[in-house]
């Protein structure tokens, strides 16, 4: 499958600016800085202006008749679609199994695909990842992951 470079570009800068609108006036709800400390929206914001710039930059690029329009080849789309969806259940059975089950279970997927069925790598790879989150935001941030519902 072919991807149209320029008419990407122009659409996904568009898509970017709508998050960063969207963005803002829901940072406009934020509480306001009491003191003279920066307050809870001052980073999102900064976040936004950086991605508003980017979207802004593009948009002009991809409007510019100089920009060339090439033909992407992006591969097969089936497998990108099936990574979309694996993220989507994977949001969605966070709520019901936790994050570390199914973190095990979307990782090891989604290694098994990418690794060519190689199970034994891709369990040594989720494993290993596993432990690195764990011991990091887990134990030494302590960063509270989300639960199931059954325990």
């Amino acid at each position: 499958m072919y991807f149209n470079l320029k008419k990407g570009t122009l659409l996904l800068s568009l898509v970017f600016l709508i998050v960063v609108i969207v963005g803002f006036i829901k940072v406009q709800t934020f509480p306001s800085p009491t003191s003279k400390t920066l307050g809870p929206g001052y980073m999102p914001k900064v976040l936004m202006s950086g991605l508003s710039l980017f979207a802004l930059y593009h948009i002009a690029q991809s409007i510019n008749p100089k920009f060339k329009d090439t033909k992407v080849y992006i591969g097969d789309i089936k497998l990108q679609i099936a990574t979309l969806l694996s993220i989507v259940i994977y949001l969605i059975l966070i709520k019901f199994l936790g994050f570390y089950v199914s973190t095990t279970i979307w990782l090891f997927g989604i290694f098994s695909i990418f690794l060519e069925k190689k199970y034994v790598q891709s369990l040594i790879y989720t494993i290993l990842l596993l432990g690195i989150v764990y011991g990091l935001f887990g134990k030494l941030l302590q960063v509270n992951f989300p639960r199931s519902i059954f325990w």
